[in-house]
């Protein structure tokens, strides 16, 4: 899973990055505030679900013990 997130967060940053840029050279401000919001909070968020299924996985190892005991 840590694999997973710097993969989805290096291609979210980029995406960011690249969104930001574009609207830059066209003027647009809004697209310009969306990229740089893209940049911020697209790894936050892609954290946060990483993290919510380590916990499910540490769930489902707990009650396989639970089950074998």
């Amino acid at each position: 899973i840590k694999y997973v997130f710097w993969a989805l967060a290096g291609i979210t940053a980029l995406i960011g990055i690249f969104t930001f840029l574009t609207a830059l050279v066209a003027g647009e401000f809004g697209g310009a505030l969306v990229g740089l919001i893209i940049t911020i909070l697209g790894p936050v968020l892609i954290r946060i679900y990483c993290e919510l299924m380590i916990i499910l996985f540490k769930i489902h190892e707990t009650l396989v013990e639970i089950k074998n005991k």
